[in-house]
């Protein structure tokens, strides 16, 4: 059986494929029953087993205006009267939220263990959606993200710290993409960091090792003749390689 870290990983990379495709890919690897739902460019599978169901979501493609536009909607708005977050994500939540929440009732989600997970713009969805899960339907529920943007600030910090969420947040070296929203712009990330050094290995490091270990990976980056080193180390594919070496 697959590590949940893969599992999830493997869900946020193949939900980039067109949805039939999607569907049995999962049923013949995983043996998982799965839902696919697009409105409006917003894409999210409900997947499902005797003991599980997983909300995954489509992260950002780069043809796709709607997925930029989403990504450039970083003024906060309120998610549901939870908390103020990031307009553009809540925007493709609600989408499919209501849609997700009746299948995954349908598949008695109450007496099975919840997962969302996604990548990119998808794991800011998946942020909002455990968010919805735990604190609406006081529903548990395990979030796995990779490459995620931040979604929110204090708002978004206060309501996700009341919920107790177990949140696990990968990030593959120069990866560009959680470095936005900025800081500054009063946003922030929740959950357990996996760092992926540069090496490939997923590593607990203090800031100072982190950058030390990013300028490394630079570096390596350049002399493979890959000057954009940040939007690289994005791919799901890549972190799908290096999260399935390690925990498979």
């Amino acid at each position: 059986m697959l590590h949940d870290y893969s599992l999830h990983c493997k869900l946020s990379e193949y939900v980039y494929k067109p949805a039939e495709e999607f569907m049995a890919q999962i049923k013949r690897e995983f043996g998982l029953y799965s839902e696919f739902s697009s409105v409006d460019g917003s894409d999210v599978a409900v997947c499902w087993d005797s003991t599980r169901v997983i909300i995954v979501c489509r992260g950002t493609q780069a043809t796709s205006w709607n997925d930029i536009k989403a990504d450039l909607k970083s003024y906060k708005t309120k998610f549901q009267d939870i908390c103020w977050t990031h307009d553009g994500f809540k925007d493709e939540v609600e989408k499919n939220l209501k849609w997700a929440i009746k299948v995954a009732k349908e598949n008695k989600m109450d007496t099975k263990v919840v997962s969302v997970c996604g990548h990119s713009l998808g794991g800011a969805m998946a942020h909002l959606f455990a968010l919805y899960i735990e604190h609406e339907l006081s529903n548990k529920c395990k979030l796995f993200t990779y490459g995620s943007p931040r979604v929110g600030g204090m708002s978004f910090n206060k309501a996700w710290n009341s919920c107790k969420i177990e949140a696990h947040r990968f990030r593959n070296n120069n990866d560009v993409v959680p470095g936005v929203p900025f800081y500054i712009m009063n946003y922030m990330h929740v959950g357990k960091l996996h760092y992926i050094n540069h090496y490939g290995n997923i590593r607990k490091m203090t800031y100072w090792q982190r950058l030390k270990d990013k300028l490394r990976g630079r570096w390596r980056a350049l002399q493979k003749g890959q000057p954009f080193d940040g939007v690289f180390d994005h791919s799901i594919g890549l972190y799908s390689e290096k999260i399935s070496k390690q925990f498979n």
